[in-house]
């Protein structure tokens, strides 16, 4: 499970770096300062059934709520 969670983070990061047009190191402070990653985790069971570019639009709302 631990590969499956892994893949769905790389999936939602490289999804976001390209919705923004950042960087790697740009999204990843981004993910880290809103610990994005950690939400991915504790999210998965409900997260990993919806699609890249719903749970990328999903996480603006929370970025934007911080």
């Amino acid at each position: 499970m631990n590969n499956d969670i892994i893949f769905l983070q790389n999936s939602c990061l490289m999804a976001y770096m390209e919705k923004h047009k950042l960087d790697t190191f740009s999204a990843s402070k981004v993910f880290q300062a809103y610990n994005i990653f950690g939400y991915i985790r504790e999210h998965f069971e409900y997260l990993h059934l919806m699609g890249v570019e719903y749970i990328v639009q999903h996480l603006d709302s929370i970025i934007g709520e911080k």
